[in-house]
């Protein structure tokens, strides 16, 4: 039994937004591991009591501790706004695979009962 186009379309359409799910959700998560950490930094350099370096590109910098403390806090917050979106994107395209699924379903059910009635 050939599928019709359209279900075929559908198909298609379904494994792409599949993909890119997942895809979304491994960046979300790198996103996350990069988060915490930066929080375990931050607690390293709120308790350190001598000189603070930060790595910028290969080599490490002195920097004053109060600035290394406020491009965490500031990276930490830039990080959670990227979270938060990429979530709601997340959501959406959930949402979206969730009406396609019962579309592709309801047509796979029309055309099964079509090919019954015909044979």
């Amino acid at each position: 039994m050939e599928l019709p186009e359209e279900v075929q379309k559908d198909l298609i359409q379904y494994q792409t937004l599949q993909n890119q799910l997942t895809a979304l959700q491994n960046q979300i998560n790198t996103l996350k591991v990069e988060k915490t950490i930066l929080e375990e930094a931050k607690g390293l350099v709120e308790n350190s009591e001598g000189e603070v370096f930060r790595a910028v590109g290969p080599i490490l910098v002195r920097q004053d501790r109060e600035a290394v403390l406020k491009w965490i806090d500031e990276r930490i917050e830039s990080l959670d706004v990227k979270i938060k979106s990429m979530e709601k994107k997340m959501l959406a395209l959930q949402n979206t695979l969730i009406q396609l699924k019962n579309k592709i379903e309801a047509a796979l059910s029309s055309v099964q009962q079509g090919g019954a009635g015909g044979g």
